[in-house]
């Protein structure tokens, strides 16, 4: 079972299906109530006009003005000014900004306050408002708990306050609306059960709770309502199992969701009683047992989503013959049996079918091509068999296919009439994945013909042979080439310079010849290279220090020969460097000390001679160096101590003499260390990672001394080195500590702010303070807020986090930007002008939230393809765990 996806800060939730069905339901109420809703920017309507002019002449509606102002008073923050410059007593209240009155008694009917960046609290005076009948805040950052006193609010039909920051239990007492049909309170931070009170609204349509934080059992009672149209509860911490009788009162349910919670036991077989039902959503739960055939009667189903759970058993036949299905998804579960061979007839509206991660076998029924609209392919981690049917060539609308780690072959007496030739129809495919099949098959010249828009190409360990044929410069959009271990020859082919989108190139473990050119250094964002395990010779090409976006560069295990280029000191944003098993000569280069977010370097099984450099070594995030078996001579560097994230040190089968120094206890993350095979002498280290090294470590070393346990014989101790001599000094990070920690030695939470607006800019802008390009009166804050202040912040953000430019591209930099301010906010001269850290906290969580609202959904007759990438801002937020533990070692 495929572990739970946590969230994160970059987690996106599916704004614009609610917002779709939000204006949906507006529209409604307005057809219904013949209310007249002014809009959040809009201008009022004349209808409205005339009902604010009938309103001053037949009533002073001073109870609906006073909750009105109470709830004013509550506003704590109204950024655009929109109440504060309109809601005036000198007007009525029918003319205010989101305020509607209806007919006979020009009452407030109707308040929309949603998309208008307020924050605040909702008072109890909102009770008053005895004639609502519509009431939304919808995305905004209203907090604390909801008023019992909503419950007088006897005429309200829709309530919407979903996307705030809400908190505490759901009130009991809104079992009390006699009227509600819609309840969205979406995207808060709610607590407790859910409320059994809700079984009281014999009118309710639609429960949408999801995104909260709400636990305990689903009891069965809450959803005996015929009424009811949609529930949501997904992303709660709902337990327990799905109550059998769940189902059996509902038949005019047509959603239900309850996804990424911890609902277990099986699906309940009443399933089959909501014959209205088109969308069910399952997924991400610990739910068992076998599928229920009655699936296959859902005539009306559109979308079934039971991914991620230990599902087990066959999936039901009947279910392939619905005619009305859209998605089947169906991934990561313990599925079994194979499909049916007439899959695909009875299927035309089909767009996504996930099966991958199950235990499914047999083959692929060549008439899954029937199911011509089918966009989302994945069959991959399951146990097929036999050849890849030539027909997925006819799916005209195919954007991905994901057939990896199955046992499918390919037609190999005739490349041209391979799986890849017949691809070359499906003129929308961004994504193909072929990796861990026996394909057994060349790369035909066709395979240059693949879709112009290919973004992805894995064929791993598919025993691919042949060449690369040079069709391949064809495929200009490729973003991912991966033809790792399979048995292709001959050399990189020179078409390769034409993919300059190209951001990750792996051909390692194949039977590559001759040297490497410029051809590989025209990409602009390549970030993975990975050539190892080949048969290539010749020089290490210098323009590899042109492509500054380089994040894993892999030639290992290749006939390079000459020195390591110097020019490799230029990837400052280097995170994976292995040069291993080659044949590199001469000494180790000083710029490797340039590398400073590096956090593996294997130079091992070369030819490298000389010292190992002193001052090289101030890189905080390695965790993995190797430099065994070369010809390296003199002492181990004490400066290896600085680099504080060690893990794993080899520098064994050298030449290096000396001692080994004891500053190394201070690497308390290091768990492997060998220096065997040298001639070192003097006492081994027994403090910090020394205790629990093995004799295997030193073994060789025929001058070292210390513990019988090494098998090293005993030191002896001098007069002159009894005693011990004790330092103290102050540590502190140049570059991260606030002015007046610097000038006064005040030391205080204010300066934490500042150290933490520092490392903020570091994370988003992979830059660190003590960057070389930062000197004299240009530092790393100043370069950031210069960026502000031209509006060019895509300029100073880490390419990494600006992949696939083209989505999200507004959303990313209006969230970048605003993280850079509250970098700035923290990072202000005065400690009296910077925020402490529940405000920044807060704010960040704000600019969360306004990210995820801008980007999130599934809209209503789409499907995302895509995902955001996330794995950049892990990795830099990693880095800053790392110096923050490492801060409070030194501290």
């Amino acid at each position: 079972m495929v572990n739970r996806k946590t969230k994160t800060l970059f987690s996106t939730r599916p704004l614009y299906f609610y917002l779709s069905v939000a204006i949906m339901e507006i529209a409604k109420k307005a057809r219904e109530w013949k209310i007249i809703y002014s809009s959040t920017f809009g201008k009022n309507t004349a209808h409205l006009h005339q009902h604010q002019c009938l309103g001053l002449v037949l009533t002073n509606n001073s109870t609906d003005q006073t909750s009105l102002l109470a709830l004013k008073d509550k506003i704590v923050n109204d950024s655009h000014n929109v109440l504060a410059n309109n809601w005036s007593t000198t007007a009525s209240v029918c003319s205010w900004i989101g305020v509607t009155c209806g007919a006979p008694r020009y009452r407030v009917s109707g308040l929309n306050l949603s998309h208008m960046s307020l924050s605040g609290y909702i008072p109890s005076e909102i009770g008053n408002l005895s004639f609502l009948a519509f009431l939304s805040i919808r995305n905004n950052t209203f907090q604390g708990s909801l008023p019992n006193e909503l419950a007088n609010l006897l005429h309200l039909e829709y309530l919407d306050f979903g996307f705030n920051s809400f908190t505490g239990d759901i009130p009991p007492s809104l079992g009390s609306l006699p009227k509600l049909k819609s309840l969205l309170l979406e995207a808060n931070f709610f607590s407790g059960n859910l409320p059994l009170s809700l079984l009281n609204i014999s009118s309710l349509q639609t429960i949408n709770i999801s995104y909260n934080q709400l636990h305990g059992f689903m009891p069965s009672s809450i959803f005996s309502r015929s009424s009811l149209y949609t529930i949501d509860l997904r992303f709660n911490e709902l337990s327990g199992e799905i109550p059998m009788d769940i189902f059996n009162h509902l038949p005019e349910l047509r959603g239900i969701y309850f996804s990424r919670n911890r609902l277990s036991g099986s699906i309940p077989r009443t399933i089959g009683n909501c014959t209205m039902i088109e969308e069910i959503n399952l997924s991400e739960n610990n739910l068992t047992g076998v599928l229920p055939p009655e699936l296959g009667g859902l005539s009306n189903l559109k979308t079934l989503r039971i991914d991620d759970n230990a599902l087990t058993g066959n999936v039901p036949p009947a279910l392939f013959n619905i005619s009305a299905i859209e998605v089947i998804g169906m991934y990561a579960n313990l599925l079994s049996g194979s499909l049916p061979p007439t899959m695909g007839l009875l299927m035309p509206n089909l767009r996504e079918l996930r099966l991958g991660g199950n235990e499914l076998e047999g083959t692929i029924p060549s008439s899954i091509s029937n199911a011509s609209t089918l966009a989302v392919v994945d069959l991959s981690n399951n146990s097929f068999t036999g050849l890849i049917p030539g027909t997925l060539g006819n799916l005209r609308q195919l954007q991905v296919l994901n057939l990896a780690n199955n046992h499918l072959t390919s037609e190999s007496s005739t490349p041209q009439l391979s799986i890849l030739s017949a691809l070359g129809n499906c003129k929308n495919l961004r994504r193909i994945y072929l990796s861990v099949n026996p394909l057994n098959t060349n790369l035909p010249i066709s395979f240059g013909n693949l879709s112009s828009s290919l973004e992805q190409f894995w064929a791993d360990n598919c025993n691919l042979k042949g060449n690369i044929p040079n069709t391949i410069g064809n495929l200009s959009s490729l973003i991912a080439l991966s033809l790792a271990n399979n048995e292709l020859a001959s050399v990189v082919p020179a078409a390769t310079e034409r993919l300059t989108n190209l951001q990750l190139l792996n051909l390692q473990g194949n039977q590559l010849e001759g040297n490497i050119t410029d051809n590989l250094c025209h990409s602009d964002s390549l970030f993975h290279l990975s050539l190892g395990g080949n048969k290539l010779s010749g020089s290490i090409p210098e323009c590899l220090g042109n492509l500054t976006t380089l994040r894993h560069l892999n030639l290992s295990s290749n006939n390079f020969t000459s020195t390591i280029p110097l020019s490799l000191g230029n990837l400052a944003g280097i995170l994976v460097l292995n040069l291993s098993s080659n044949f590199l000569s001469g000494s180790l280069p000083l710029v490797f000390r340039q590398l400073m977010v590096a956090e593996e370097i294997d130079l091992s099984r070369n030819q490298l001679s000389g010292q190992i450099p002193n001052s090289t070594w101030d890189l905080k995030n390695l965790a993995y160096l190797s430099l065994a078996t070369n010809r390296l001579q003199g002492p181990i560097p004490g400066s290896f101590s600085f680099a504080v994230s060690l893990e794993f040190l080899d520098l064994s089968h050298n030449s290096l003499s000396g001692l080994i120094p004891k500053s190394l206890e201070t690497l308390l993350h290091l768990k492997y260390f060998n220096v065997s095979f040298n001639v070192l002498q003097g006492e081994i280290p027994s403090e910090g990672p020394f205790r629990n090294f093995s004799a295997q470590s030193y073994m060789m070393n025929n001058g070292l001394c210390g513990a019988p346990r090494l098998h090293v014989p005993p030191c002896k101790i001098g007069p002159d080195e009894q005693g011990s001599a004790k330092q103290s000094k102050f540590l502190c990070t140049t570059g991260y500590v606030a002015p007046e920690c610097g000038l006064y030695g005040t030391v205080s939470e204010k300066s934490d702010v500042y150290s933490f607006g520092i490392l903020l800019m570091e994370t988003f802008t992979g830059k660190k303070p003590t960057d070389e390009m930062f000197y004299g009166e240009m530092s790393l804050k100043n370069w950031v807020e210069s960026s502000l202040v031209h509006n060019h912040i895509a300029r100073v953000i880490d390419p990494c986090l600006m992949e696939n430019e083209e989505e999200y591209f507004d959303a990313k930099i209006t969230c970048f930007s605003l993280i850079m301010r509250l970098a700035q906010l923290c990072c202000s001269e005065s400690p009296a002008h910077r925020l402490n850290m529940k405000q920044v906290v807060d704010m960040l969580k704000d600019i969360k939230q306004s990210f995820v609202a801008s980007i999130s959904g599934d809209i209503h007759g789409k499907f995302n393809l895509e995902i955001l990438r996330t794995d950049r801002i892990r990795n830099n937020m990693e880095k800053f765990a790392k110096w923050k533990r490492e801060s409070l070692l030194d501290a």
